[in-house]
């Protein structure tokens, strides 16, 4: 058991006009798991672009390099956008990267327009992997320190749980609806 556990958001949609802080469409969170005199710390997310989690950061005294882990909820570019750049920025080699199987599929919005909202350009899992990372894949909840595991996949048991909007993805290169089943 956690003797503590503190979220603090990176990024997010808002921040005040005048702060120190920048905000995007995209979701970070730095989770500081204590648990005696041991402290672990890992990132539930990137946000959308690397230069804003960073910015915000160090903007809160935040360095990479004390980051132990990354967990990525799902794999739309908003949650996902700079996966290797970050990894790359820990100095660290196999970096633990938690995720669900499906996180490298491709992933489309066809509303208003047929566009891509998976995994971009540049954080493919090679790239990532060649930054530092090494891949947890997994659909069962996985242990990231004592106290403290990523739920892995949660079934959806209400019509309102759906993914919403008009998702697809490639299988065997026929769309389909996507499920998001990260």
């Amino acid at each position: 058991m956690l003797d503590s556990l503190e979220i603090l958001t990176l990024v997010e949609n808002s921040a005040p006009m005048r702060g120190p802080f920048v905000a995007e469409h995209g979701l970070s969170f730095l989770l500081t798991a204590r648990r005696g005199d041991r402290t672990v710390r890992g990132l539930l997310d990137v946000g959308k672009s690397p230069e804003v989690l960073e910015h915000n950061m160090k903007g809160l005294g935040v360095a990479p390099e004390d980051i132990d882990f990354l967990v990525l909820s799902h794999c739309h570019y908003d949650h996902t956008g700079g996966i290797a750049r970050f990894v790359a920025s820990t100095g660290k080699e196999n970096f633990p990267v938690v995720a669900h199987p499906a996180l490298f599929r491709p992933h489309f919005r066809a509303d208003p327009v047929l566009t891509s909202i998976g995994i971009q350009t540049g954080d493919e899992r090679e790239s990532v992997e060649a930054a530092g990372g090494k891949f947890f894949l997994s659909s069962d909840p996985f242990p990231l320190t004592p106290g403290l595991v990523s739920l892995g996949e949660i079934p959806r048991s209400t019509d309102i749980e759906g993914p919403g909007g008009s998702f697809l993805t490639l299988d065997e290169g026929e769309a389909v609806p996507n499920s998001m089943p990260d």
